[in-house]
């Protein structure tokens, strides 16, 4: 990694520069590239990106995923949703790397227009969420633990909110070959209220779900999924399952 104060980039596997906002971003830039990249975290049979594809991204943070996919499906289009200001890095990273076939949302997604307020974490972006809930106990542990310059307390923004259904209207969106999500408990809202005609135009579905609050439960997503066509697995760990709450679903069209 070069590691410049005006403009730290990572190089990533597939040889495209991920730009960085300060040297703070590091450590969480690291574990995200491995995460993507050397786990395979979604690379799966059958969920294969391909050269024509349309791949939606809800969570792009920084941008790893994008990187990642936008190289496969480089005759489609990546379309990155990310409400926080670390979508910034992503931004410099398409100039970059001369990519045009990556679009940017500036927003979250939730059950309807508006403002939502989130809790950030600075030195370690990768788990800002909604400020009704937060990480549970050991996910907090963790990040104290490997991220000792952490601050005490996260950061609590305002980002402006939009429903999927009119973010695939304004990119004209017909059809969502790979649909990724990792929006750190904020999936319970968009499935539960978006429309069954939306979801019929969704081929594959690779989703990261959180448990962090009285009301998450991913068999609440399974069941609306399976009931609107989709074959579904869910992945866990039984240290994911206990301690971490989160968890893999993998959801394909019958």
């Amino acid at each position: 990694m070069t590691d410049s104060i005006a403009d730290p980039v990572l190089t990533l596997p597939n040889g495209l520069h991920l730009s960085l906002l300060s040297r703070r971003q590091k450590g969480c830039a690291q574990f995200i590239a491995k995460e993507v990249f050397r786990n395979g975290a979604y690379s799966r049979t059958g969920f294969e990106i391909r050269p024509t594809d349309i791949v939606v991204d809800i969570g792009a943070n920084i941008g790893v995923f994008a990187l990642w996919a936008a190289p496969q499906a480089h005759e489609g289009r990546v379309i990155c949703v990310e409400p926080t200001k670390v979508i910034k890095c992503l931004e410099n990273s398409l100039a970059n790397n001369n990519l045009s076939n990556v679009f940017i949302v500036k927003c979250a997604i939730s059950d309807q227009p508006g403002n939502l307020e989130l809790l950030e974490y600075p030195g370690f972006n990768a788990v800002s969420h909604s400020a009704v809930f937060q990480p549970s106990g050991w996910g907090q542990f963790f990040i104290k633990l490997l991220w000792r310059k952490q601050q005490a307390k996260p950061l609590r923004v305002v980002c402006p909110c939009r429903t999927m259904d009119s973010i695939l209207d304004e990119y004209n969106v017909s059809h969502v070959d790979f649909l990724k999500v990792d929006c750190e408990g904020g999936e319970y809202s968009i499935f539960d209220s978006v429309s069954t005609e939306t979801l019929s135009r969704i081929s594959k579905i690779a989703m990261e779900f959180h448990e962090l609050h009285p009301s998450h439960d991913h068999r609440r997503i399974v069941q609306r999924l399976r009931e609107a066509g989709f074959r579904v697995e869910v992945k866990r760990s039984l240290f994911e399952r206990l301690f971490l709450k989160t968890g893999m679903l993998w959801a394909t069209r019958n």
